[in-house]
């Protein structure tokens, strides 16, 4: 036989001897035999690890991992050792003296002295203790070329010899890698809601980075500053397996930051860098709470306004009538909630927002106070104040003790006015064409005044003769306005002439009562003999009515004082003797034609000297009355 061909003869059963052709098939055929008993798997060897892992190229992926044996396989007290290899069609050296081979490239392993290919070097790492049963492993600084499939081999002393590519179970035990596009990025979490003036921590987490060296580096920039901050690694795992680092940075936000941006910047290696950035959204409590307001005349007119932006208290000036708004502006997030008060007392609903408006369509002299504006969101509040004064004309006291009378004690006249105004107003007298001023004696005419804030009492004295018709005037003016009252006085010498005049009144008033009824007799008469028609009946009442008019004292004696503020009074009023020289015994009908300029007031007095008796008479009811005596008899 010629020496370059081997004939493999196998002894057969029977002692004969088998062909070499046969031989070769029956030795295939056990070798394929054993090697598919491995690769159906055996039972008591079973791999439990993730089927597929993915990792970004730069980054690093932790892979746990447990495997079990058989340990009657495990008959040497020697060490269990662990080897992975990426998988591939050609057999390759895996341990020293170059003996052992394996379809695959040996990326790590705790056999010293396991042959690691140069791709893997010091980038793979068996993290896992064989000894323990685990088989975890990491990948760092993951490159393209790592894809791929790897499986897991264990070795002792003795029978134990396994490589884990399929369970018994029929599942898989190779673990397929994937290595994918860097995009992963940083993630910033703050540990509270950002406020103006209150420190705040952010941290910045790097995902995908295995624990060792060369550990990441995380940067902050913050428009304008640049901090450079090494990670400290965190026990918390990612769902791959891999741990994060995370770099915190402290700082007071202040109004200037807002808006701006905040940047995490990590650099795992020098080509391969992951950045995030958020734009700072700063909430703070209100301030610079500023009030507004703007005045209009009853007429449009714009008037005075005002702006209060500093202290509290300042004063505002308006007029009675005037149209007041009162406006409140500030700041703050999230918005605040506006409201307005007055004295401690909610003028309308409290409304979100920056700006509110309170208006204010009449202004009475009770809208004077204090006003306030209070601004508040979740961070805080702010509030602003201020006075608003009413300035309006005279007007008679509101102090019910307070009266504005004329009285008789004895030989003389006690007259006293009270007014009230703001500005206070300031009182004069005028007696029968005499001017008599505050604090002033002028023969026997004496002036005295009181001032208790915005209300003046002043007290004329009139001592001698009183005999006869006189007139006094008590005059209050300010810069708004005049407020007038008229007094007028008259008396005869004798109770006689007294007593001739009221049963001379009495006589005519009954026979004017006689005439009256026969008028209406007379009248009704002849309504019952005529045919009344549409156009004289119409006639006949309007007459009627105007004749009611004229005969209602009410409409006489009524005292209705203008809203409008009136007119200060150029120059001294005239006196009483003057403006009516001596006034009838009638009442008499203003006529609605003529426009007094002023607001007068009269008031009629009687006097009585009965066994010098001097009760007190005080004005009626209604200020404004046409000329109106009572003599006595």
């Amino acid at each position: 036989m010629p020496m370059d061909r081997m004939t493999w003869q196998v002894a057969g059963p029977i002692g004969k001897i088998v062909p070499s052709s046969v031989a070769r098939v029956t030795v295939l055929l056990f070798a394929l035999c054993c090697k598919s008993m491995q690769s159906l798997g055996v039972p008591g060897y079973v791999l439990t690890a993730p089927a597929t892992v993915s990792v970004q190229r730069g980054l690093c992926v932790s892979i746990p991992c447990n495997f079990t044996y058989n340990e009657q396989h495990h008959t040497s007290s020697g060490q269990l050792r662990g080897y992975w290899f990426k998988y591939t069609t050609t057999e390759q050296y895996y341990t020293r003296p170059y003996s052992s081979k394996q379809h695959g490239l040996l990326v790590a392993t705790n056999d010293d002295n396991g042959i690691i290919d140069t791709s893997a070097w010091k980038r793979f790492k068996l993290t896992g203790d064989p000894a323990q049963g685990s088989c975890s492993f990491s990948i760092s600084d993951a490159q393209q070329n790592d894809q791929g499939r790897y499986f897991f081999r264990i070795v002792a002393g003795g029978r134990l010899k396994y490589n884990y590519q399929e369970n018994p179970d029929g599942t898989s035990a190779f673990l397929r890698v994937d290595v994918t596009e860097l995009t992963e990025k940083p993630v910033i979490l703050n540990s509270s809601e950002v406020v103006r003036g209150r420190p705040v921590t952010f941290t910045c987490w790097a995902w995908g980075v295995c624990p060792g060296p060369p550990e990441p580096i995380i940067s902050w920039i913050r428009e304008g500053t640049y901090s450079q901050i090494q990670g400290s690694p965190e026990s918390n795992r990612h769902s791959n397996g891999s741990q994060m680092y995370g770099s915190s940075i402290t700082f007071t936000p202040s109004s200037t930051d807002q808006g701006k941006v905040l940047t995490c910047h990590v650099t795992y290696r020098a080509d391969r860098t992951g950045r995030n950035s958020i734009h700072l959204d700063i909430a703070y409590p209100p301030s610079d709470v500023e009030i507004a307001v703007e005045v209009t005349s009853p007429g449009g007119q714009p008037g005075s306004s005002s702006r209060i932006v500093g202290g509290d208290l300042a004063s505002v000036m308006t007029r009675e009538g005037d149209k007041v708004s009162l406006i409140c502006q500030t700041d703050g997030k999230p918005d605040p909630t506006l409201i307005w008060t007055k004295e401690n007392r909610n003028l309308s609903n409290p409304k979100q927002g920056r700006k509110y408006t309170h208006l204010l369509t009449l202004v009475r002299e009770e809208d004077a106070g204090e006003y306030r504006c209070r601004a508040e969101n979740p961070h805080g509040s702010a509030n602003k104040t201020f006075r608003l004064v009413v300035q309006y004309a005279p007007k008679r006291s509101r102090n019910p003790q307070t009266h504005t009378t004329c009285q008789h004690e004895d030989n003389r006249l006690l007259c006293t006015c009270s007014l009230h105004s703001r500005p206070p107003p300031q009182i004069y007298w005028q007696v029968m064409g005499e001017d008599i001023s505050e604090n002033m004696t002028k023969g026997s005419l004496r002036v005295t005044s009181r001032v208790q804030g915005d209300e003046v009492t002043s007290t004329l004295i009139w001592t001698g003769s009183l005999d006869g018709d006189h007139s006094i005037i008590c005059l209050g003016n300010n810069s708004i306005g005049i407020y007038t009252m008229h007094f007028l006085l008259s008396s005869l010498k004798t109770d006689h002439y007294k007593t001739l005049l009221i049963s001379g009144l009495c006589g005519a008033l009954l026979a004017a009562g006689v005439i009256l009824l026969v008028l209406c007799l007379i009248k009704f008469y002849k309504k019952r003999k005529a045919s009344p028609k549409a156009g004289s009946t119409e006639a006949a009442e309007a007459v009627n009515g105007i004749h009611q008019r004229v005969h209602n004292p009410s409409q006489i004696y009524s005292n209705i004082p203008p809203v409008i503020p009136r007119t200060p009074q150029v120059g001294k009023p005239k006196a009483a003797g003057e403006r009516n020289a001596k006034p009838d015994h009638r009442s008499r009908v203003p006529n609605p034609n003529t426009d007094d300029p002023e607001d007068v007031h009269y008031a009629a007095l009687e006097f009585k000297q009965k066994n010098k008796a001097t009760p007190e008479v005080e004005s009626p009811e209604v200020e404004s009355v046409e000329y109106s005596e009572i003599k006595r008899k």
